[in-house]
């Protein structure tokens, strides 16, 4: 069998970097050489913890590189392109699959160690393999998993050319959102507490941030003439209490999308939700928009320049130093990362 490089979990959480085989694909799969994979905040939340069932897995899905083998009946894709990757793929058997909501397949947790990003080779269906046009680079399009989740959030949500949006978080999906509902022509107002990405968070289109650690949030309410903003994207979860914030800042009929994933119950005021009529929505990563996969708007969204996410990538590791880079990634006050990359 032909050798590759991967980053492989550890019994302490982190990584062991190790020759494993490379993967062969099937007949309807392909195999790529990966030339960048970003790591996602999923990634994060099991850095340093110590799981049995993790150990001796390959992670990552945020990636993007060349194709370099299809099988027997693979048609859209050809050896030599470049091409993004969908990393999420139900079971295709499911009543939500089989309607086109395979981000709710209750197997999606299970099949997500499909794609192993954090190598130098990975394989997979290739009805997830998207062809890249010139001008998308490797990076950008290591960046199309979280761009997806911005715009099924604005689907949701459904976020209009002049709609009022403010995106609690200044995370990469926060920034990645406030990039796509900017460029979908609305007013977007980015919360966060990091003045350096609320810095990049302007050239992702916000046209107001506010710095939760010195500044009231509720004082948007202000800036929208007393009213309150058509819809809050709240992307920061874990244990903030942005959803109950979030509510607060919405106007009257308004919607609070919820993008983060929470560590614990959130209280909320469901007499005011009902008095108000306001809207509380779950999102969970995409789908399609209509007939359309939300992954190749995303894509088309970087092929017509409509979004620039150049800014969001301030680090670059090679594999062999994995660890390091997820310790900037972590260390984010210090390190000043805000999306990192792994280049194999």
């Amino acid at each position: 069998m032909i050798k590759m490089k991967a980053a492989v979990k550890t019994i302490k959480g982190d990584f062991d970097v190790r020759e494993v085989d490379v993967p062969k694909p099937n007949t309807h799969e392909v195999l790529m050489k990966i030339k960048a994979s970003g790591i996602c905040g999923s990634d994060l939340r099991s850095w340093k913890v110590a799981e049995k069932e993790m150990a001796g897995k390959i992670i990552g899905h945020e990636f993007a590189g060349e194709v370099v083998e299809v099988g027997s009946n693979v048609t859209n894709v050809e050896v030599g392109d470049r091409v993004g990757v969908e990393p999420l793929v139900g079971c295709d058997k499911c009543y939500w699959c089989r309607i086109g909501q395979y981000n709710l397949c209750p197997e999606l947790s299970r099949l997500r160690f499909i794609f192993t990003g954090f190598a130098e080779y990975s394989k997979g269906p290739s009805s997830k393999f998207y062809k890249l046009p010139p001008n998308v680079s490797y990076d950008e399009a290591a960046l199309l998993d979280c761009l997806a989740v911005g715009v099924h959030a604005v689907h949701r949500a459904k976020v209009r050319p002049g709609s009022s949006v403010a995106v609690s978080g200044d995370g990469p999906v926060g920034l990645a959102t406030t990039a796509v509902a900017s460029a979908i022509g609305a007013k977007v107002y980015c919360i966060g507490h990091h003045d350096f990405r609320l810095e990049v968070a302007k050239k992702m289109g916000a046209t107001v941030v506010i710095n939760s650690k010195v500044a009231d949030p509720l004082a948007m309410i202000d800036l929208t003439d007393g009213v309150g903003v058509d819809v809050l994207i709240e992307t920061v979860g874990r244990s903030a209490p942005t959803v109950k914030q979030g509510l607060e800042i919405v106007r009257r009929g308004g919607v609070v999308a919820i993008v983060g994933s929470f560590l614990e119950p959130q209280m909320i005021d469901i007499l005011n939700i009902r008095r108000e009529e306001k809207d509380l929505i779950g999102v969970s990563s995409y789908a399609y928009w209509d007939n359309v996969p939300e992954f190749s708007i995303a894509l088309d969204l970087l092929t017509r320049g409509k979004i620039n996410v150049e800014p969001l990538f301030t680090h670059k590791f090679p594999l062999e130093k994995i660890n390091e880079a997820f310790e900037a990634a972590a260390n984010r006050e210090k390190s000043k990362a805000i999306k990192v990359l792994i280049i194999p």
